[in-house]
């Protein structure tokens, strides 16, 4: 088997991967609605009994259908990633759809993805950062002198910072005062971790660590773009 045929036969199982972590979700989803639905009240009076079994049909539904809705979404950006990468579009270009789309799962007011060269981080890709286009494009940031983005490369695992003016690690710069919260996932294939995505968001608390069910699998599909355009 040639070079380009080893490459076409990795990139389909990667898509398949990323496409199978989509089917987990929806198992998840299935389980936690069959939770909710089967939970018995502790204390309630004979209208609230009589009535319960509808109200937590509906109480699940509302639950359900913000993750059924992300689940279909980032079914659709696999498959138009997909069409894509087979299409041969340019990275860079995959990159910014990723982003796009990612804002309709994982809303944000700046997110980048910056890739490691040499232990610095160097911006890519980026969407929003709205009046600091500039900073942003041109953004390159030492390892060794922002210990979170070290952490999450070093350790090759996500993190949140729910409030960045209180949190000592976070690097305050000029350009980034209005920056409240930060939601960091490696980019990783083989256990090396190549870059970060990073959301930043400019109210406190913006993200949670539910988020990284949805925010994982593009990070994953990022790697496998990045690999196919080496």
């Amino acid at each position: 088997m040639n070079d380009e045929n080893k490459s076409k036969l990795q990139l389909v199982e990667e898509l398949a991967a990323a496409r199978n972590q989509i089917a987990e979700l929806t198992v998840i989803n299935n389980q936690l609605y069959q939770e909710l639905s089967h939970q018995s009240p502790q204390r309630a009076d004979s209208h609230e009994l009589e009535n319960y079994p509808s109200l937590m049909m509906e109480a699940g539904l509302n639950f359900a259908r913000p993750l059924e809705r992300k689940q279909r979404l980032l079914a659709e950006i696999w498959d138009e990633i997909n069409l894509a990468l087979i299409s041969q579009v340019e990275a860079t270009t995959i990159l910014t759809k990723i982003l796009r789309h990612l804002y309709r799962i994982v809303p944000y007011t700046g997110s980048n993805i910056a890739l490691v060269e040499d232990e610095v981080l160097q911006v890519v890709c980026w969407q929003g950062y709205y009046g600091n286009e500039k900073f942003i494009s041109t953004l390159q940031q030492s390892l060794r002198d922002y210990p979170l983005d070290f952490e999450a490369v070093q350790l090759n695992h996500p993190l949140i910072i729910p409030d960045t003016h209180k949190d000592p690690r976070w690097i305050i710069m000029e350009e980034t005062t209005w920056i409240r919260a930060c939601a960091t996932i490696p980019i990783s294939s083989r256990q090396h971790v190549s870059g970060l995505l990073r959301l930043d968001a400019d109210t406190p608390t913006k993200f949670c660590t539910d988020d990284f069910t949805f925010l994982q699998p593009l990070a994953n599909l990022i790697a496998t773009v990045l690999e196919e355009s080496r």
